[in-house]
């Protein structure tokens, strides 16, 4: 028999209608919308009763209990065995109860603007959860139960007070993440596992304390939209200019450089770092590691010595952001490099060995929002 879905309007209910409605045996889909009623407990008349039309639980897929005045979490709820969508926005809820992992059929769920301080071990039961949504609340840490989500693919946290993203983030990589908000929170930092969470298209780390980010972000290459703006941030990755689909970059109101010193003092590099401008790179594993000077003149490579060059790329033949370079040391210049090519190291193109420039962003950046 096809299903239906019915909404049940709390205003217009009343015994006729209840005498005359859909008989218990049909198959109907119930969406119950008993928002902004400003009530602190759950009405009873529509769920008990011989009478009522929502006694059998399991027909109820959607339920919104936003804007009202609940303090603990309705028992009666975790009854709903088949409940898809729940809201409960909007309300003073400081805690859920255990039995809330009962509701294993959720897929959406919006639990913002409540006073929670954590997670229930048993949420991470909720293993067909697609969206979440705990924006507004009092998290200080980030939830570890949700890396054993497997279906999530929506996260809302902003607007709460958490200090880091642990590591661990990069389990997130099996649930195919898209979309990823942690604005508003009390970040200083973003661990480069970050780089992990390959199929982000949204990531939103604005309203931080944040001074840097990862050059691993440019592994996200279906990114297409990265809030970064009120942070302290001087100077971005070089890497972002390959973000191919990058369509909105937001950094406004951070303390982008426009002044900085060209000369660094430097340790003495290592003997170690030497042998590695001398020795040919296929010759000893350990070369491996090394990394390429952003010079497209120059051969040199370097370990962790080095210097850094901020560049201002041209985004969009608009804006001018700094990004930050490394060179292998800082005499070398386009004019006289380090290590220069030489006839049996040439075989590189030079569009090979160029720095990271503002072409790839050009193709597909719309919007860069820097005030």
């Amino acid at each position: 028999m096809e299903q239906r879905d019915s909404n049940f309007d709390l205003d217009n209910y009343n015994e006729k209608q209840m005498e005359e409605g859909e008989s218990s045996n049909s198959f109907v889909n119930l969406e119950v919308d008993l928002s902004q009623r400003y009530v602190e407990t759950i009405p009873l008349t529509p769920f008990v009763g011989d009478c009522a039309p929502y006694k059998e639980y399991d027909r109820i897929i959607s339920l919104n209990l936003s804007t009202n005045r609940f303090i603990h979490f309705p028992l009666l709820v975790c009854q709903f065995k088949n409940l898809r969508r729940l809201d409960i926005s909007n309300n003073q809820l400081a805690s859920l109860p255990k039995d809330f992992s009962s509701l294993k059929c959720l897929t959406q769920l919006s639990l913002r603007n409540n006073l929670l301080e954590c997670l229930p071990f048993e949420f991470q039961q909720l293993k067909l959860l697609e969206e979440l949504n705990i924006s507004g609340n009092l998290l200080e840490q980030f939830p570890f139960e949700l890396l054993q989500l497997k279906q999530l693919r929506i996260l809302y946290m902003g607007g709460n007070l958490i200090e880091y993203i642990p590591a661990a983030i990069a389990k997130l990589k099996k649930l195919d993440l898209k979309i990823l908000y942690v604005g508003g929170n009390r970040l200083i930092a973003v661990p480069d596992s970050i780089g992990a969470l390959s199929e982000l298209t949204s990531l939103g780390l604005a309203d931080n304390r944040l001074e840097s980010i990862p050059s691993s972000i440019a592994n996200l290459h279906k990114l297409t939209t990265l809030s970064l703006h009120n942070n302290k941030i001087k100077v971005l990755p070089p890497g972002i200019a390959r973000l191919k689909n990058l369509e909105q970059l937001s950094l406004r109101n951070n303390p982008l450089v426009t002044d900085f010193v060209n000369e660094i003092l430097l340790e003495p590099p290592t003997l170690k770092e030497l042998a590695a401008r001398i020795v040919k790179i296929q010759l000893v594993n350990y070369l491996n590691t090394a990394n390429q000077c952003v010079n497209p003149k120059c051969k040199g490579v370097y370990f962790e010595s080095c210097s850094e060059l901020v560049k201002f790329v041209d985004f969009c033949g608009k804006y001018r952001v700094p990004l930050l370079h490394y060179l292998c040391s800082s005499k070398c210049s386009t004019i006289e490099p380090a290590y220069a090519y030489t006839s049996s190291s040439s075989a590189e193109s030079d569009d090979d060995q160029r720095p990271m420039s503002s072409t790839y962003a050009k193709e597909k950046m719309k919007k860069v929002l820097l005030g």
